[in-house]
């Protein structure tokens, strides 16, 4: 797996210092080159590109994509129709730590009357954090001023597709719609 990308990738991974989060830096690099090579015949660059916060860029200015993991799972988006953000989360518990933090005051007075607190928690963060990784800026100070009920990018409407698998939580964030889809490792490997 290591052999098909680029030096540069690999090295990221060695940042890590859980295994695990080595593991899962490869393999979402390893889903993102073989996406990259089945549906638009490119492959990553040999040399490191990041946009203006740090995101990083396909070379191709009409192909953009975003990736994430957490423990046990990676995900990424490709698309060649405006821009795209990822993310995806285990359920969050304890969530009520971190609301006044994260939350909007709308989204703080949804919290407070879920059935399932930790749930919604973990709906908006990977909202939140998908929509940051489209706008390419990345988590910020103030999540709390992000409000997932109303969201846009250049002058269109952001589409937040979110789904739960077991207890992960995926969110694709773009101006078209994006149909999240999880896969196993052994389909990635025939993929």
């Amino acid at each position: 797996m290591c052999s098909s990308l680029p030096p540069y990738r690999v090295d990221r991974s060695r940042r890590y210092i859980k295994r695990s989060d080595r593991v899962n830096c490869i393999v979402s690099y390893y889903l993102l080159s073989r996406l990259l090579d089945r549906c638009h015949s490119m492959l990553l660059p040999s040399e490191p590109l990041v946009g203006r916060y740090g995101k990083p860029l396909s070379g191709k200015d009409d192909i953009k994509f975003s990736i994430s993991h957490c423990e046990g799972a990676v995900c990424c988006g490709v698309t060649d129709v405006g821009d795209i953000g990822v993310d995806i989360e285990r359920k969050i518990g304890r969530s009520s730590d971190l609301t006044g933090d994260v939350l909007s005051p709308v989204e703080l007075e949804q919290y407070y009357r879920e059935r399932d607190p930790d749930g919604f928690f973990t709906e908006i963060w990977t909202r939140k954090e998908a929509y940051l990784k489209m706008l390419g800026t990345g988590i910020s100070d103030e999540m709390s001023a992000v409000d997932t009920n109303d969201l846009h990018h250049e002058g269109r409407r952001v589409i937040l597709n979110t789904s739960w698998t077991g207890d992960l939580c995926v969110t694709a964030a773009s101006v078209i719609s994006v149909r999240p889809e999880m896969m196993s490792a052994r389909d990635l490997l025939r993929f």
